[in-house]
Order: C-alpha cells, then sequence, then structure tokens
C-alpha cells in the first residue's frame, strides 16, 4: 500500500511543476525568455522531485535529485533515455538566464524547452498516477 505522506508530497510536487510550466508560458508569451527558460527548468525539476517522493528522496542540492532520478529512473529504462538530455538542456538555459548576463534566451530556444518540459510533465503524470494506482 502506497504511504499517504508520499502521494501527498508527489502530487504537489507535480502540481508545482504544473504551475511553472504555465508561468514559462505567460513569460514566453510576454516576450520574457529568460524568465521562461527559468520558470521551465523548475517545471522540470519539480516534476522530477514528484518521482522522488515515492523513494522518500530529497537531496539538499538539484544535482543530487536529478543525479538520483537519473540513475535510478532514467538508466533502468523506466524513464526514455531522451528526457536526460531535455534536463540537461534545461538546467543549462536556466543557468545561462539566471548567471550569464551577456548570453539571452532566444525565442526559439524559450519555446523549445517550454514543449520538452511539458512532455516530460506529461510522462511523469502518466507515471504518477500509475504508482498511486
Amino acid at each position: 500500500m502506497l504511504d499517504k505522506h508520499m502521494r501527498d508530497y508527489s502530487l504537489r510536487r507535480l502540481e508545482k511543476a504544473g504551475d511553472d510550466l504555465e508561468t514559462a508560458v505567460i513569460c514566453y508569451d510576454a516576450a520574457k525568455y529568460d524568465a521562461a527558460a527559468n520558470r521551465a527548468y523548475y517545471a522540470v525539476y519539480h516534476a522530477i522531485r514528484s518521482v522522488l517522493a515515492f523513494d522518500n528522496i530529497e537531496r539538499s542540492k538539484h544535482s543530487g535529485n536529478i543525479s538520483y532520478f537519473r540513475e535510478h529512473y532514467i538508466a533502468t529504462g523506466i524513464f526514455d533515455r531522451d528526457y536526460s538530455d531535455t534536463i540537461k538542456e534545461a538546467e543549462a538555459l536556466r543557468n545561462a538566464a539566471d548567471y550569464k548576463d551577456m548570453q539571452a534566451t532566444t525565442k526559439e530556444d524559450a519555446k523549445d524547452i517550454i514543449d520538452k518540459a511539458k512532455g516530460f510533465i506529461d510522462v511523469v503524470q502518466i507515471h504518477v498516477t500509475e504508482r498511486i494506482k
């Protein structure tokens, strides 16, 4: 039987992922591409955390959570290897948007990462739904 605590954390984190994706789209529509990239990354990150809730895993750093997800969910074939690239792209765009003053996110890059984040969240939603059943 699934622990209620794990289920609730997973669903809340998935909700945060959806909220961040929605905010990314709003930022994109407002031509705020750096902000859109930032929120798309957090959408992916919170989706990862929604899966890790089932393992009662919460690392203190983003890299720890991402590494655990890659090792236990991508490398094992639970999620397609292409999602590792999505995570990497989202992280790189967010870091550039947040920390590289002279490197702005392009409209095309923002659109691409939002689309990939949506695809990732959709797959995570299916996974979470199955785990809750």
